[in-house]
């Protein structure tokens, strides 16, 4: 990440506090968890942005932001910030509420191999093994999950990947939210296995 850039965040945060709009605080949330900087010298910005960000309204967010905010929780409960409030989880979000799962067919094929082998796991895990109401149930889910040995084995598909500017060309480079997502399971005690999609094709 740019030190100059949440440099100038940093210098210039009550302004920005006073005068962002909600959604443009949840980003700034959203972005300081992506690239983990909850702890460290940024903490304290980020605490800031985040006591404003949580005084937010639903109603007022769209269905990225609100995502955004239950992201950014449980980013803070895998890190042990306990001394920030976590966003209030919707009961409607807990049952449903919009938010879906789509497993794909190599993902599927990745999980019969690995049965196959004699991989016991189950697909679509709560990162939380106590269950705890941080996240609707399908949000951050590990794709195929030994939770006895607390093994997660994640597939990336081409969406996980960059993509190279005028081209679209996806380039063999992981993306910030995936990157994220592995230090956010390893930081729950996961050992976490990322197999991207062009070993796979490969390898078949």
């Amino acid at each position: 990440y740019s030190e100059d850039f949440f440099g100038c965040i940093v210098r210039v945060l009550p302004k920005l506090i006073e005068h962002c709009n909600e959604q443009g605080i949840v980003n700034l949330c959203y972005s300081f968890a992506i690239l983990g900087l909850l702890t460290g010298k940024h903490q304290e910005a980020f605490s800031m942005l985040w006591r404003k960000a949580i005084t937010t309204e639903s109603q007022k967010l769209s269905k990225e932001g609100v995502s955004q905010l239950l992201l950014v929780s449980s980013f803070l409960v895998a890190y042990g910030k306990e001394e920030l409030p976590t966003y209030p989880l919707h009961p409607n979000l807990i049952n449903k509420g919009g938010f879906s799962v789509t497993v794909s067919k190599s993902q599927k094929e990745v999980s019969a191999v690995l049965k196959d082998i004699g991989y016991d796991h189950e697909m679509e895990v709560s990162p939380f093994l106590s269950n705890e109401s941080i996240l609707p149930p399908d949000m951050l889910c590990i794709d195929m999950a030994c939770k006895n040995k607390m093994i997660a084995i994640e597939f990336d598909g081409p969406t996980h990947f960059l993509q190279e500017l005028g081209l679209g060309k996806v380039a063999n480079v992981e993306n910030g939210p995936t990157k994220a997502k592995r230090r956010f399971l390893e930081e729950l005690d996961w050992m976490v296995i990322n197999i991207p999609y062009y070993d796979w094709a490969r390898a078949k």
